[in-house]
């Protein structure tokens, strides 16, 4: 089974309201066998981001840059935000034949 560490970083600590915030993503496949990350989101609870620019494919033990990203932050949020990463991580086991 497939093991893997996503890592992100946004580009400010804080933001004021509307303005834009720039996130980057890495992924660590800590595993043996091939990974493929797509249908990566941040879901606050003002919203919903689909990042679709961001996924690729990570060989066994690899760190790679997947991508970076510019989010437009609401006019009307203020305070402190949590968000949740959701995505779709695809792995790829060879079948050996006898």
């Amino acid at each position: 089974m497939g093991s893997w560490i996503i890592r992100w970083n946004f580009d400010k600590s804080s933001y004021s309201p509307g303005e834009s915030a720039t996130v980057i993503f890495w992924l660590e496949n800590t595993g043996n066998t091939n990974l493929y990350l797509s249908e990566l989101e941040l879901d606050f609870d003002f919203g919903m981001y689909k990042l679709e620019s961001i996924s690729g494919m990570i060989p066994p033990r690899t760190n790679k840059f997947l991508g970076r990203v510019r989010l437009q932050l609401p006019k009307n949020v203020v305070g402190r935000k949590l968000f949740t990463i959701k995505y779709r991580m695809y792995e790829y086991i060879k079948q050996q034949l006898d």
